[in-house]
C-alpha cells in the first residue's frame, strides 16, 4: 500500500474549509405544509451545537408561480399524484428552489461565490403515519412510516455550484422517529433561555409547539404537532373566493363571522387533536378531503362563508389551547409562548389564542429578533450546519426516534467551486 498522502477530493476540501472558517455564509430554503412557496434566508453562522450563533442577513418568501403551484397541489391529491408527476415535480421544485437561492443571495448583496453552504428541507409533499393513512399499508398489516419532500438537492447543488444539505427527515425515520417536528433541534439552539420557560408555537399548515424549559438540555425539551394550523382556513378561503385569495389576510374574513359552537365541538372531537404525544400530523390529515368535509358540514348547518372561516380559525386556536392544557402544562411550566409562521400574522387567530391561553403571555418570535417568516427556515440552517460538523439534527423527545442522529444528505457543489478560506 502506498504511503503517499493523497490530495483530498475537492468536495472534502470544501467541507474542511467550511469547518475551518470562524463564520460561514449559509442559505436556507424551506416550504412547509401550506405549500405557498419557499421561505429563504441568508445567514451568517458561527460555532455549532449550543455555541451556534446566527445573524440574519436577508430573508424573503418566494411564492410558487403558475402553473407550478397547480402542479404541486395536483401531486398532493392521492388520485392524481402518479409517479411521473411526482418525479417531474421533484426536479421542477429543485429548479425553483435553486432560483430562490439565487434571488435571496442577490437581495443580500452577495454573489453565489460567497456562499459556503445551502440547506434545503424541500417542499413537504406526503407523509405516511400509522393510523392516519390506513389504505396505504404496504406490507400486509404494517404501515411503514415515510416522508416525501420534493425539491431535488442535486438540482440545487448543480444550478448554484454550492454544496447542498437536503432530505433532512429520513435519518430520524430510520431511527424509529416520525421525522417531524423537524424544527425542534434548531428551536433548542435558537430559543433556549437560561431563566425563561419558553414555548415556540409554529402555525403553518400544521401547528406545533416546541417546549424549551429554562436552561434545557435536549433531553428536557419536547415537541409535537398539535393539529391544524392554516390548512383548513386556507382551503376554505380559496373555495369561497374561487381561487382569488389563498389565505385570510390578517384574519379579516374570520373577524366578520361568528363561531358556530356546535361545529367547533364536532371538530374538537378529532382523534389526532386528543392523541398523546409524540405525534406528527401528515399533511393529508387536514388536507383537501378533511377541509371539504368541514365546508360541507358548515353548509348543512347554514353557516355563511364568514362564519365558516371564523369557526375553522377557532378550531385552530382551540386545538392549540387544548394541547397546552392537556399535554404541555402538566409536564412543564411555560412563562411565555412565542408564535411563528404565517398564522402569527392572523390577528383574529392570535386574539383567540390570547383569550384561551391567558394568563400565559403570547407574543411572536419577532419580539426577540427572529422574524416569524424566517424562524422555520433558520432552524433548517442550524440543522444543516450540524450535519457538516457531524452533530445531531433531531430530538427524540419530539419525533419518537430511538436515538440522536446526523440529519440530511450532502450533495457536493460543482468541482472547483470551493468556499473561500
Amino acid at each position: 500500500m502506498s504511503s503517499e498522502i493523497r490530495e483530498l477530493p475537492a468536495y472534502l476540501d470544501g467541507l474542511l474549509r467550511y469547518l475551518e472558517k470562524p463564520q460561514r455564509t449559509v442559505v436556507g430554503l424551506h416550504s412547509g405544509t401550506s405549500a405557498d412557496g419557499p421561505g429563504a434566508v441568508v445567514a451568517l453562522v458561527s460555532g455549532h451545537g449550543q455555541a451556534t450563533e446566527i445573524e440574519v442577513v436577508a430573508t424573503e418568501n418566494y411564492e410558487y408561480e403558475s402553473p407550478l403551484r397547480e402542479r404541486i397541489f395536483d401531486v398532493f391529491a392521492r388520485d392524481t399524484g402518479s409517479l411521473d408527476r411526482v418525479a417531474q415535480a421533484d426536479n421542477a421544485i429543485g429548479e425553483f428552489f435553486a432560483g430562490a437561492a439565487d434571488r435571496i443571495v442577490q437581495k443580500a448583496g452577495l454573489t453565489m461565490g460567497k456562499i459556503d453552504l445551502i440547506v434545503s428541507s424541500g417542499q413537504v409533499c406526503y407523509q405516511v403515519i400509522e393510523g392516519q393513512v390506513d389504505e396505504h399499508r404496504w406490507l400486509g398489516d404494517e404501515a411503514i412510516t415515510a416522508f416525501l419532500d420534493l425539491g431535488a438537492g442535486a438540482f440545487i447543488a448543480e444550478r448554484t455550484g454550492v454544496t447542498t444539505i437536503s432530505n433532512l427527515r429520513q435519518r430520524d425515520i430510520a431511527a424509529g422517529g416520525l421525522g417531524v417536528p423537524t424544527v425542534s433541534y434548531g428551536d433548542w439552539v435558537l430559543f433556549r433561555h437560561p431563566t425563561v420557560n419558553r414555548a415556540i408555537h409554529n402555525i403553518g399548515g400544521i401547528a406545533n409547539p416546541t417546549v424549551i424549559p429554562a436552561g434545557a438540555t435536549l433531553d428536557d425539551m419536547f415537541a409535537f404537532d398539535s393539529g391544524p394550523g392554516n390548512m383548513i382556513i386556507d382551503a376554505i378561503v380559496g373555495w369561497m373566493t374561487n381561487g382569488e385569495m389563498a389565505f385570510d389576510d390578517g384574519g379579516a374574513i374570520a373577524a366578520r363571522g361568528a363561531v358556530h359552537d356546535g361545529l367547533l365541538s364536532e371538530l374538537m372531537r378529532n382523534p389526532f387533536v386528543r392523541q398523546d404525544p409524540p405525534k406528527g400530523a401528515a399533511r393529508q390529515l387536514y388536507g383537501h378531503k378533511f377541509s371539504a368535509g368541514v365546508r360541507d358540514r358548515g353548509r348543512e348547518l347554514g353557516l355563511s362563508d364568514e362564519d365558516l372561516i371564523a369557526t375553522a380559525t377557532a378550531f385552530t386556536a382551540e386545538s392549540i389551547a387544548f394541547a397546552y392544557r392537556k399535554f404541555v402544562l402538566p409536564r412543564a411550566p411555560v412563562d411565555e409562548i412565542l408564535l411563528a409562521g404565517g398564522g402569527a400574522k392572523n390577528i383574529t387567530l392570535t386574539n383567540m389564542l390570547r383569550q384561551r391561553l391567558d394568563p400565559i403571555p403570547v407574543g411572536t418570535t419577532d419580539d426577540i429578533g427572529i422574524p416569524v417568516d424566517a424562524r422555520e427556515v433558520l432552524t433548517m440552517v442550524v440543522i444543516g450546519n450540524e450535519t457538516v460538523h457531524g452533530g445531531t439534527g433531531n430530538v427524540p423527545n419530539a419525533t419518537g426516534a430511538s436515538k440522536l442522529v446526523i440529519a440530511g444528505d450532502i450533495t457536493p457543489g460543482r468541482p472547483g467551486r470551493l468556499p473561500a478560506r
